[in-house]
């Protein structure tokens, strides 16, 4: 047992740590719309659709449905009911991100990203 202790200890001492966690946040949206204003990390998203139409997603750098894009129009399938983009390391927004969403039925987009204020 002292063995298994000591190997066990000397193996948690081989995991680094970060002290510059980061706490992210997400928000659900089932139209296009606002996520959130101000400044941040985007790390992605995830869309579940109807299982029969597309979901085409664009995410701007910005409050509204103009100027730049931080992640492109994607076409995610309907027949394969979810699909997701993510980035490592996340991409830096500065104005906030808007989502546009665009579907001739039914989709859900979580947005996950990590406001300034919770860096």
């Amino acid at each position: 047992m002292k063995k298994f202790t000591v190997i066990f200890a000397l193996l948690m001492l081989m995991i680094p740590f970060s002290i510059n966690a980061e706490w992210m946040a997400y928000t659900v949206k089932t139209s296009s719309g606002l996520i959130i204003n101000g400044a941040g990390l985007y790390h992605g998203v995830k869309v579940n659709t109807d299982g029969t139409n597309d979901a085409t997603v664009t995410v701007y750098d910005s409050t509204t449905a103009s100027g730049p894009v931080i992640d492109a129009s994607t076409v995610y399938s309907g027949s394969s009911n979810s699909g997701s983009s993510s980035y490592a390391p996340p991409l830096q927004y500065k104005s906030g991100l808007y989502l546009q969403l665009a579907t001739s039925g039914t989709a859900t987009v979580t947005v996950y990203y990590t406001p300034s204020d919770l860096k």
